[in-house]
């Protein structure tokens, strides 16, 4: 019987020290705990508050951007601009990114501190000063007044580039900068040439006399390469029949170097701008339409000819206004000869697959396809780039869109240092009220 209790009693201790306390009752009068609302837990948050919310910054000062855009003056320059890497450029871009709203929105605020420093001793410094008015001189007298001021002594090619490309929308109407362009045409160089000859050959130059001139001049003079090839491609912007001479003859034959194949290539490009571009001409051009057809059809193809990356600029037609701009163009015409093209296996096999794409940009019906694949089925079990292209064909089967088309090129053109030209696209007479007039991407705060 002893033994029975004793056993009872030890049983019931250990029930008792696995049981849980139960907490005390809270008193109705308790404060709160940190982190906590009353009658809630920390882990639940009141309605409209943010848990871990970051204190509000203040707005960037013009003291302060000032003084953090003078601290530039401690980085080193190289051909893409400042040096990313640079402790006082990462201060001052986070900064600007994450207290600069403010002071971006006040007018000619940031503008005016361009024109102070656009002659500072630091060459890091005016080149953040000239950034600071770009696009801005576009509508501003004063602005593009301290420009050209600036250019007369400005001696570094990395400030007078960004200066160029500022002014180039504002050759029609000013006489002065035209001059000052003019006298950059033939600049040591071949950036700053560059810059010039993209003033030149938009339309903005309409109507202006000698810039036309100036830029088939450096097609088939200027002693760089790269100058002369930028220069044909961008001849064809404004859509001047006055070039298509010049272009008739640097487009007859790829030549037999990597050089003239490449300078050829950028010369059929500007061809098919001059009626088929990001921004519609207003008067696209037959002539060149009818030249680029006869570039596009002649045989024997090859490596060079068609030149493979002219292929994505011939979708530009698919843009809203541009059959009632040119009556002439013929949808099936054109396809009928890319259709000609990815089924020739002597042509680059990148411009066969360039032409597969527009194509499909054209409205080609899925049998289109399905008759070109039928013709490459041989390919499946070869070695060989003929493989891509019935991938790309395959893919066009599909009902999936296509990406939008870039307007610098097929891969994006860019300039020496890794980034997009900076060019300011005309309104185009085409393009609905409201449309980008840029062909830049979206940037950050200046």
């Amino acid at each position: 019987m002893r033994r029975l209790l004793i056993l009872a009693l030890a049983i019931s201790g250990l029930w008792g020290c696995n049981k849980k306390p139960e907490p005390a009752p809270e008193p109705d009068n308790a404060v709160p705990a940190a982190g906590e609302t009353a009658g809630k837990p920390a882990t639940e948050l009141a309605d409209g508050q943010k848990k871990d919310a970051l204190p509000e910054q203040k707005p960037l000062t013009l003291d302060e951007y000032e003084a953090m855009m003078l601290k530039l003056a401690e980085c080193t320059v190289d051909d893409r601009g400042v040096n990313r890497d640079c402790e006082a450029w990462k201060q001052f871009d986070r900064a600007r990114k994450e207290r600069g709203q403010s002071i971006r929105n006040q007018g000619d605020l940031l503008p005016s501190l361009g024109r102070k420093h656009l002659k500072h001793e630091s060459l890091p410094v005016r080149l953040h000063a000239t950034a600071l008015l770009n696009r801005h001189a576009n509508t501003d007298e004063e602005s593009q007044k301290a420009i050209l001021d600036a250019l007369k002594t400005e001696k570094e090619p990395l400030v007078i580039r960004g200066m160029v490309r500022i002014l180039g929308a504002r050759i029609q109407k000013s006489p002065e900068v035209l001059k000052s362009l003019m006298a950059l045409a033939n600049h040591e160089n071949e950036e700053v040439r560059i810059a010039v000859n993209d003033a030149f050959s938009s339309v903005w130059a309409a109507e202006t006399e000698g810039t036309l001139e100036k830029v088939m001049e450096a097609v088939e003079k200027d002693p760089s390469p790269r100058v002369r090839e930028l220069a044909c491609k961008r001849l064809g912007n404004r859509a001047d029949e006055r070039a298509l001479p010049l272009l008739e003859k640097m487009t007859a034959s790829p030549g037999d170097t990597r050089e003239s194949a490449k300078l050829y290539a950028a010369c059929v490009n500007g061809l098919i701008a001059m009626w088929s571009a990001p921004v519609p001409p207003k008067n696209p051009s037959q002539k060149a339409y009818e030249m680029t057809m006869k570039i596009l059809n002649q045989t024997p193809r090859n490596e060079n000819t068609p030149p493979w990356n002219v292929m994505p600029n011939l979708g530009w037609v698919g843009r809203p206004g541009f059959a009632d701009a040119a009556p002439w163009f013929k949808n099936d015409e054109l396809q009928a000869t890319l259709v000609r093209l990815v089924a020739d296996r002597n042509a680059h096999w990148m411009a066969r697959t360039g032409a597969v794409t527009t194509l499909k940009r054209l409205g080609a019906s899925k049998q289109t396809f399905e008759q070109l694949a039928a013709g490459y089925q041989d390919v499946i079990m070869s070695p060989g780039v003929d493989k891509n292209v019935l991938t790309a064909l395959n893919k066009a089967m599909l009902d999936e869109p296509l990406p939008p088309l870039h307007p610098h090129g097929p891969r994006g053109e860019r300039d020496r240092d890794g980034r997009p030209p900076v060019r300011m696209l005309p309104p185009s007479p085409l393009a609905p009220p409201g449309a980008p007039t840029s062909d830049a991407p979206a940037k950050t705060a200046p």
